[in-house]
């Protein structure tokens, strides 16, 4: 991977190393919920980071991403920890490798997000493409506002994804599933289920959950537990297939 020339704050290991990484794109992105591939991901890039990128002695030597996270929960201790966070977090900051950084910084924090994650009840198994959602999403906020000069940057960081991430579950299981109409123009609505799970833009338990909804008029309770999934997970399903209905159809009038 190519280098960049920024200096990394501190002026050691010479190079920005993220500096050309970004526009970012993680190699061999899995389907499915984030946490289920990132880390195997995470362990493929290549990205060389120099020998005291990030102060003296931090790395004490040249290694990837993957090397870095092991070094991090393994061998360094309390200090060396926080100088490493401090650093990445002063990264995920700057203009030009900001993205970069922020994957580095989620790769050091996906064993602690996920094992949150791995330890919960789940009605569903959709329902963890929305836990991984809002764990990332408190994490990276704290990221943009996190005092770099406290200690224990990296915990702080990991419990603030799992706060945002347990409010956001726990607002979830107290709301009543309510729909969102969707219109289904055509003659035979069923049809055009038919045929835009053939154009592969509905899957074919869309393709049932709607039928049952929004043509046969079923509750969102008698249609989930018609197909044997949870109540909660059919309510985010028909969310998601009635916007996929609704960019397709727009995208389909913009051709026309």
């Amino acid at each position: 991977m190519e280098k960049g020339t920024a200096l990394l704050g501190s002026g050691h290991g010479g190079e920005n190393f993220l500096e050309k990484a970004v526009p970012f794109s993680l190699p061999g992105a899995g389907a499915g919920p984030l946490f289920d591939w990132f880390l195997d991901r995470f362990a493929q890039l290549t990205w060389n980071i120099p020998a005291e990128a990030f102060g003296p002695g931090l790395p004490p030597r040249e290694m990837r991403p993957r090397g870095l996270e092991r070094f991090l929960l393994e061998d360094a201790d309390y200090p060396q920890r926080d100088r490493i966070w401090a650093a990445v977090i002063a990264g995920s900051r700057r203009p030009g490798a900001d993205e970069a950084y922020r994957i580095l910084a989620l790769g050091l924090a996906t064993r602690g997000l996920r094992g949150f994650r791995d330890r919960l009840a789940i009605r569903d198994r959709s329902d963890l493409a929305d836990i991984d959602h809002d764990l990332v999403a408190g994490f990276l906020r704290r990221l943009a506002t996190i005092d770099t000069g406290t200690t224990n940057l990296g915990m702080k960081l990991i419990d603030s994804g799992i706060t945002h991430a347990k409010v956001r579950l726990r607002q979830s299981r107290l709301r009543p599933p309510t729909i969102n109409s969707v219109s289904l123009p055509y003659d035979d609505p069923y049809a055009l289920l038919v045929g835009l799970a053939a154009e592969s833009a509905l899957a074919p338990l869309d393709v049932q959950l709607l039928s049952l909804t929004a043509v046969d008029g079923l509750s969102i309770k008698d249609a989930a537990k018609h197909l044997g999934i949870g109540e909660q997970a059919a309510y985010k399903r028909r969310q998601r297939a009635e916007a996929r209905i609704r960019r397709h159809l727009t995208g389909r009038g913009a051709r026309a």
